[in-house]
This record gives structure tokens, C-alpha cells and sequence, in this order.
């Protein structure tokens, strides 16, 4: 058994991988716990996975979609896009967030470009390499 926690990404994988189950066949714990185990490559206990509301609601609904199937003999049609959907949700907020963070180097730069020419200083003398403050060498004498 493994004593590290699941992370989120984990958490929304697994429970991804439980809905994708069929109807046709039963889920038990020992399935999730071994979609656990190929999802994250660490052995986790039941309770351990029913701690997580997501993994718990996947499990349940394919409890009840295999219930109805045996009742019914009709298979329902599964939607795989809660995983794909939070990885997009994910990827826009990164988004925004790198947008952000180039705003605020552009208004800088902006600040610097105009304080520079507000100095006087002059774009040749901006491209010009810094001189460095090094001690001066002095030959070795043998």
C-alpha cells in the first residue's frame, strides 16, 4: 500500500478510467483499486480511494449503469469529457496566467523605454556592450 496522497490530476484520471468501464461488466472496488494502480503505478486501498467524492461518484455510477443493465439489457452512452474538459479548463487558466504575467513585462519594458529616452540616452549607446570592472592582469613573471 502506498502512503503518498493522491494529487487532483490523479484523483480525475482515475475516476475518468472507472467511467469508462462497461455497463456490461460489474465494477467492484478491486477494479478501481487496479485502474488505481495503472493510472498511478502505486497500490492504494479502498478506503484510501473513497476518500476522493470523484472516484466515489464514478463507483456508484457504474454500480447503478450496470444495474440497469441487467434489468434493461440496454447499454447507456458514456461521455468522456470530464477528463478532457478540466485539462482544457486547466490549459485557459495557465493561459491567462502567462498572458498576465507578459503584460507586466511589456508595461516594464514600456517604463524602462520611455525613462531611458526621458535620460537622453540614445539607442546606439543601449546596444552598446557593458564594460566589465575586471583587476587587470599582469603577466606572470618567472
Amino acid at each position: 500500500m502506498s502512503w503518498e496522497k493522491l494529487k487532483p490530476e490523479e484523483v480525475a484520471t482515475i475516476a475518468a478510467a472507472v467511467r469508462s468501464r462497461p455497463e456490461t461488466r460489474r465494477t467492484t472496488w478491486l477494479n478501481v483499486i487496479e485502474e488505481s494502480m495503472a493510472v498511478t503505478g502505486r497500490k492504494y486501498s479502498r478506503q484510501a480511494l473513497e476518500k476522493h467524492q470523484a472516484i466515489c461518484d464514478a463507483y456508484e455510477g457504474r454500480v447503478v449503469a450496470h444495474q440497469k443493465f441487467r434489468k434493461t439489457g440496454s447499454k447507456e452512452r458514456v461521455t468522456h469529457l470530464d477528463a478532457k474538459d478540466r485539462r482544457i479548463e486547466k490549459l485557459e487558466r495557465e493561459l491567462e496566467e502567462a498572458k498576465a504575467i507578459i503584460n507586466a513585462y511589456d508595461a516594464r519594458f514600456y517604463l524602462l523605454l520611455a525613462n531611458t529616452a526621458r535620460l537622453g540616452f540614445r539607442r546606439e549607446e543601449l546596444e552598446r556592450p557593458l564594460a566589465l570592472n575586471r583587476p587587470s592582469e599582469k603577466p606572470a613573471t618567472t
